[in-house]
């Protein structure tokens, strides 16, 4: 596979055009591995972009035969016309090893990004069929996995995760199956105290199972003392 990289300079000066055309040539190969570097792509994605492009940069600077693994200049062209110098580079990829950095590249970003957004997603789906508990397990999960991410948005990512498993716990309602019910301390209770874990998520109260929480009361301790 072939790529191609152009460069200029007005004031004549060799070098600069070919310092242009070795950052042209770099911006080609990357478009095409699809590793734009942005304000999405994680750090460890973007150190090793960076450090790919250096060593192509110090190679093709040392050398216009220079080879880094299985990219090599097969030509380059200087034009100088008078007004500006510009220097053309042609560049080869051997096209499987191409390929294959393209899919470690991309495999590497999806990894960092899907610790994060698949337990989000599944929060979300859970929360849509009234599962409240368990889509704030997930996005807790997802924060967590956020908190100690390396991609540049974590902390909004960690922020949004927080915010909907704090949403999705205030959907859960405890509502007492004989409100009416009433005893005295010390004493046991005429009938048995029950209640109900819901959510309301979807205007429905949605019966749930399988969630933890603590129940407490207070006790008449001796000697007159109160806990719980």
């Amino acid at each position: 596979t072939y790529f191609v990289g152009s460069g200029a300079d007005t004031q004549g000066n060799i070098a600069a055009a070919n310092e242009n055309a070795v950052h042209s040539l770099i911006g080609d190969v990357t478009r095409y591995l699809g590793v734009t570097i942005d304000s999405r792509t994680s750090v460890e994605t973007r150190a090793d972009v960076e450090k790919f492009q250096t060593q192509i940069t110090e190679s093709i600077q040392e050398s216009s035969s220079a080879k880094v693994g299985d990219f090599s200049v097969v030509d380059r062209w200087v034009r100088d016309d008078g007004k500006q110098v510009t220097v053309f580079l042609l560049g080869r990829y051997r096209t499987a090893a191409l390929e294959t950095e393209k899919r470690r590249l991309a495999a590497l970003e999806k990894e960092r990004t899907d610790a994060v957004a698949v337990p989000e997603r599944r929060g979300d789906e859970l929360l849509a069929n009234g599962r409240a508990y368990a889509a704030a397990v997930q996005y807790m999960h997802a924060a967590l996995a956020a908190a100690s991410s390396p991609l540049e948005n974590a902390s909004i990512r960690f922020e949004r995760n927080i915010k909907k498993a704090e949403s999705a716990l205030s959907l859960i309602k405890l509502p007492a199956l004989a409100d009416d019910l009433k005893g005295s301390l010390g004493r046991q209770l005429p009938e048995p105290f029950e209640l109900e874990v819901v959510s309301s998520a979807n205007g429905a109260a949605t019966p749930l199972t399988d969630v933890p929480f603590r129940i407490t009361y207070p006790l008449l301790r001796a000697g007159g003392r109160s806990g719980t």
